[in-house]
Formats: structure tokens, C-alpha cells, sequence
């Protein structure tokens, strides 16, 4: 007796340390160990209500709050109706999943406690003014919803989700109301937020939806295919939703197909591909226009790289009636304005498509404008006289056999002068002048600092030279004709003299 009396104390001693060393794992924060060692307490005394509470409570700490109400609501039922932890630990995880009917049923045992201190304690009146607002939320959201008016949606579930940062309810609703409002990215991210969204099915249909819109194939038939999943476990009576669904995953696989022959710059077979998807799209079930009008573009990329710029016009130009803020299509277009020396068209296009996309992108279409804007200098300079025609030389203010060093000295010292900081003070037409006179300045060295575009102006020049000393003797063999026939007898008479012996 003395025997069992001595392991039943060491039991009791070491489920205590065990206890201690538990609950101050937890308060470091290594809530996996010390929840560890809290379940191995229990399981040692699952009569002891300190165990049972302070292990509900950590669990609720460690997001655990279908655990953390059990556990509750046993120490509740079973072990102590007036133990105040218990209480609380039940109401607030009711209150961060926002479970309404949870909250109901912790208010009402908090009324029936037998303890009336705990009763005090347990902030009843409080309790229920926060319970009435998260059903006035929900009363509110479910009207909206009717409206469909999810910009509200949105502003209302961001309040709820402060009070309710882990409901179920309010995330998907917040998915919803982004999903509504074309906000594909964000209302992905806000389903990610959703405790084992995996398990539900309407949450991974908006997700794969709301991939596709974005354009974002290879992440839509994940979400897609586990949507397949789950119906063929859950309800694989569903045929025709499975059949749908099965159909939209032959298209993500068109598609990444595509996007494989695209990087493996194989172009004949993207463009087979990009048909074959594109059919799939028009014939399916699965009505999506912009997707259709994506896998165009793909198939007028894949016409552009083998060159067949009329086939690519064509479909870029019907895309873009539909989808005129379509950015891939606007870049594809303006490569074939620039391919085929439309370049003013190519700078409007361009105007068009800044601002869409920040970052790398925005940096790609200021290169492209700036190279638009060069190609068509150039071809304006083609139809203008060459620059041969203008003395830079003398813009630069220097001979003719002036050196690159003396070439390149003198265009600094002059862009110093005319750089408009340095006549910031002067007067508008002034600073006009200096502009255009600035513009001179960099034509000429722009040449002249070319090693090969120099050689050929100085030619040009040295031509133009003789042809002037050209075109000046045959002005003067005209007007010596001009003045034979005006004063013949004068040229007679000098005729007459060189005649003579």
C-alpha cells in the first residue's frame, strides 16, 4: 500500500515539473515542445482542470481553436463550470474564428456559471455588444452580397477581420469582393489566408478563376487540378462539374505547351499550339474571352518570329478591337511597327502602353520609345539633304583639320555653354536659341566623332569641293558664250589677232 502510495506521489510530482517546464516552453515562445509536453500532462491526469485550461489556452495561442474550445468546453462540462480561464478561452477563440454560434453558446454558460465571482469576471455585457456587431456584420455582408456591391464587401470584411482576424467567413467573403472587383492577385493571397482553403472547393474554383484572368496558367491548373481532387473524394457524383473541370485543365496544358515552345524559341509549333488552344477556348464549355484573346496574342508572337508580319497584324489588330488595353499585344504591335518602319505608329502605341506596368517593364518601353524616336530621326534625316550639305566643322567652330582631341575638346567646352543650366538666367527665346544651337553642336560631333561617318563627310566635303571649282568654270564658259554673242565683232577682232603669224 505504502508502494502505491510512493509512485502515485513521484506521478503527481513529475506531472507538476512536467507541467511547470511545459508552460515555460511555451511562454518563450516554443509552443510546439511545451504543447508537447502540456498533452503528455493531461494524458497523466485528464482530471485535472489547471491542466486542462492552461493546455486549451496555449493551444489557442498556437492557432489551434477547434482543440482549445474541446478542451474548454470538457474542464466546462466535466471538471469545473466556474473555472474562469475555461471560459475564456472559449469566447475568444468563438470570437477570433468568428463563430457567431459559438459566442452564443460561451455567453450563455458564462450566465449560468455557479460561481458568481467568475460571473463577474467574465465581462457578460461586453461579450454580447461585440457578438450583436458580428451579427449586424453578417446581416449586412449577406444583403450586399445580393447587391453585389463588393467594394463595400471589401471595406466591411477588413473591419470584421480586425475583431475576427482568423474567420472563415469574412476571409472568403474578402476573396470574393477582390475576385468581384478584377483584383485576381490580391484575391488569391487573401484565400492563402484561409485555414486549409485546400478543403474547400469553392475557394479553389474562384482561385484557379481568378489565376486564368490574371493570365497565370501554370499556378491556375494547380489550383485546378486540386479542385479535381477534391470533387472526385468529396462528391464524384458530380460528373458534369468534374467533366468541366477536367476541361479546363486540358487547357492549362495547352497553354503551358505554348509558353514551353516559346522559351524553345520553336515557333511553328507554337503557332500549332496556340491554334489547337485557341480552338479549345472558342468550342469548349468554358467561355472566357480574355484567355482567348491571350492565346491569340501567343499565336501572333509565334507568326512575328517567323516573320509573317501580315498574319500577326491581322490578329493583333483583332485582339486589340476587344481588348484595347491588352499590354502584350500592345508590345507585339509596336515590334512590327518598328520591324516594318511605321515608327511613328509605334510611338503612339508606346504613349499607350506606359504606365501600364511599373518597374522593368516601364523601363523597357522608355528604351523602345527612345529607340522609335531614333529610327525615325534617321529616316526624316534620309529625306532631308545629307549632312554633308552643312559645314560642321564650322558649327563646331573649328577648321577643317582639326584633330579628334582638338574635335573632342571643343564639343565640351560649347555643351558647357549652351547646357541649359547655364542659361537658366537668360530670357525664353534665348534659351530657345542656346537649346537649338545645343542640338547643332551634338549633330556635328555625332558625326565627327565617328570614326567611319567622319571618313565619308570628309569625302563629301573634298567632292563638293571640286565640284564647285566644276560648276565655277563651267559658269564661266557660259557667260564667255553669253558675251561671244553679245560683242561678236569684239571676238572677231580677237580672232583675227590670234590668226595672224
Amino acid at each position: 500500500m505504502a508502494l502505491e502510495v510512493c509512485i502515485e506521489c513521484y506521478k503527481y510530482k513529475k506531472a507538476a515539473w512536467q507541467f511547470q517546464l511545459g508552460k515555460d516552453l511555451c511562454t518563450e515562445g516554443k509552443l510546439q515542445e511545451g504543447l508537447k509536453l502540456l498533452g503528455e500532462v493531461v494524458g497523466m491526469n485528464p482530471k485535472k482542470t489547471e491542466f486542462r485550461g492552461h493546455r486549451a489556452y496555449w493551444l489557442q495561442k498556437n492557432c489551434q481553436f477547434e482543440e482549445a474550445k474541446k478542451e474548454a468546453l470538457t474542464v466546462l462540462i466535466q471538471l469545473n463550470p466556474s473555472y474562469l480561464l475555461a471560459y475564456q478561452v472559449y469566447f475568444s477563440s468563438c470570437l477570433l474564428t468568428g463563430d457567431v454560434r459559438g459566442m452564443e453558446n460561451a455567453i450563455r454558460r458564462m450566465k449560468s456559471c455557479p460561481g458568481r465571482i467568475t460571473k463577474s469576471r467574465c465581462k457578460i455585457k461586453e461579450n454580447e455588444e461585440v457578438l450583436m456587431t458580428l451579427k449586424n456584420v453578417c446581416v449586412r455582408l449577406e444583403e450586399l452580397e445580393r447587391a453585389k456591391n463588393f467594394f463595400e464587401i471589401l471595406n466591411i470584411c477588413k473591419e470584421a477581420l480586425k475583431i475576427a482576424p482568423y474567420s472563415h467567413v469574412f476571409l472568403v467573403k474578402k476573396g470574393i469582393a477582390l475576385f468581384g472587383l478584377k483584383r485576381f492577385p490580391e484575391s488569391v493571397e487573401a484565400f492563402k489566408e484561409i485555414p486549409k482553403y485546400a478543403t474547400s472547393f469553392r475557394v479553389l474554383d474562384v482561385m484557379s478563376k481568378a489565376e486564368y484572368l490574371s493570365l497565370k496558367f501554370p499556378r491556375a491548373m494547380e489550383f485546378n487540378r486540386q479542385a479535381i481532387d477534391l470533387l472526385n473524394e468529396s462528391a464524384p457524383e458530380r460528373k458534369n462539374l468534374i467533366k468541366f473541370r477536367e476541361f479546363m485543365a486540358a487547357i492549362s496544358e495547352g497553354i503551358i505547351q505554348v509558353l514551353i515552345a516559346m522559351r524553345n524559341k520553336h515557333w511553328k509549333i507554337m503557332q500549332d499550339r496556340a491554334e489547337n488552344t485557341k480552338n479549345l477556348v472558342i468550342n469548349g464549355s468554358y467561355k472566357n474571352e480574355p484567355l482567348k484573346l491571350q492565346i491569340m496574342t501567343f499565336e501572333a508572337v509565334a507568326f512575328v518570329q517567323q516573320t509573317k508580319f501580315d498574319e500577326a497584324f491581322v490578329i493583333v489588330s483583332e485582339v486589340l478591337s476587344a481588348w484595347n488595353t491588352s499590354y502584350s499585344a500592345l508590345s507585339v504591335l509596336v515590334h512590327i511597327n518598328i520591324t516594318v518602319g511605321k515608327y511613328q505608329d509605334a510611338l503612339e502605341d508606346l504613349g499607350r502602353m506606359k504606365g501600364m506596368k511599373e518597374g522593368v517593364d516601364d523601363q523597357m518601353v522608355d528604351r523602345r520609345i527612345l529607340e522609335a524616336r531614333t529610327k525615325l530621326q534617321e529616316m526624316k534625316h534620309a529625306t532631308e539633304p545629307p549632312a554633308r550639305f552643312l559645314n560642321l566643322y564650322s558649327m563646331l567652330k573649328l577648321p577643317f583639320s582639326a584633330t579628334d582631341s582638338e574635335i573632342r575638346s571643343q564639343y565640351r567646352n560649347m555643351s558647357r555653354t549652351y547646357h541649359p543650366d547655364k542659361t537658366r538666367h537668360l530670357s525664353a527665346s534665348e534659351q530657345n536659341d542656346a537649346k537649338n544651337q545645343l542640338l547643332k553642336i551634338q549633330t556635328a560631333y555625332g558625326i565627327l566623332s565617328d570614326p567611319i561617318r567622319k571618313n565619308n563627310y570628309d569625302k563629301g566635303v573634298a567632292a563638293m569641293e571640286i565640284r564647285k571649282t566644276t560648276d565655277s568654270k563651267n559658269i564661266l564658259v557660259i557667260r564667255l558664250e553669253e558675251c561671244r554673242k553679245k560683242y561678236p565683232k569684239v571676238f572677231a577682232l580677237t580672232q583675227h589677232h590670234q590668226n595672224q603669224p
